[in-house]
């Protein structure tokens, strides 16, 4: 009977001690819930404004007034936009972030950027429009000369004076490689341009020693970076089904639509 008692006390002590345990826990949660509550702000999400094409001075209000801030991480330069005006943002514009996020931000630098001209001399022209194209430059046309290496590097014109390798030059620029004919009269066929680009055009005729001459825009044009080619002159093919071949260096003019 005694032990009995016993026993049942102890089971009441082991319940009640449980329950307190447990009610405590169940605080700690509630507790814990409402601090991550407060701490996310309720859930609350802020919409990132666009930023695009405000100056930095002008950002600093906007972004304070959304309890945001911004760091400027990058810059480069587009011609015709002001200096330090923002080009890109992450996170971007209607992203949704909480108070007080960083974003960062590339501003328009207030000069263009210098590179120097890498030595490209003895190359092959194809790999010396690639070295060019690593350093920001770019090729505006092979002019064919007599030499004993064909398609070699031996000289770089920029403004039609020569230039040597170390040269500055404004980003982007555009040069003119001089190649070698080599000993032969050997020449080249001429490749089907349709539905290409203008730029894919120009890339392609360069490859194959050809370049590129005038370029005629119908009126039916929008957006001359996904025009396509309708027509070229010289053509690929002659009217006998054989493929059109030219001299080392000649020009194929061209036609496009978005018709």
């Amino acid at each position: 009977m005694f032990k009995n008692i016993i026993k049942l006390v102890f089971h009441k002590l082991v319940l009640i001690n449980i329950s307190i345990i447990a009610t405590v826990l169940a605080l700690i949660l509630i507790m814990l819930n409402f601090y991550l509550d407060s701490y996310t702000l309720n859930g609350k999400e802020i919409t990132v404004p666009d930023l695009a094409d405000y100056s930095v001075d002008e950002i600093e209000p906007i972004l304070k007034n959304r309890k945001l801030r911004y760091n400027i991480t990058d810059s480069a330069y587009v011609k015709g936009k002001a200096p330090f005006v923002i080009l890109d943002q992450n996170p971007e514009a209607g992203s949704k972030v909480k108070e007080n996020r960083q974003i960062y931000i590339t501003v328009n630098a207030k000069n263009p950027p210098k590179v120097e001209l890498p030595n490209i001399l003895d190359q092959s022209h194809r790999i010396a429009i690639e070295q060019l194209k690593v350093v920001g430059l770019k090729t505006d046309s092979l002019i064919y000369r007599p030499h004993f290496a064909r398609d070699a590097v031996i000289a770089v014109l920029f403004n039609n004076s020569k230039i040597s390798a170390g040269f500055e030059l404004i980003k982007g620029s555009e040069v003119s490689l001089v190649v070698g004919m080599g000993t032969s009269n050997e020449k080249v066929n001429v490749p089907n341009l349709k539905g290409l680009t203008v730029f894919q055009a120009d890339e392609l005729l360069m490859s194959n020693s050809l370049n590129l001459g005038k370029v005629r825009y119908d009126d039916s044009i929008e957006d001359t970076s996904s025009a396509q080619i309708s027509n070229q002159y010289p053509k690929d093919t002659l009217s006998d089904g054989t493929k059109t071949k030219l001299n080392l260096g000649s020009v194929i003019n061209i036609w496009v639509t978005q018709k």
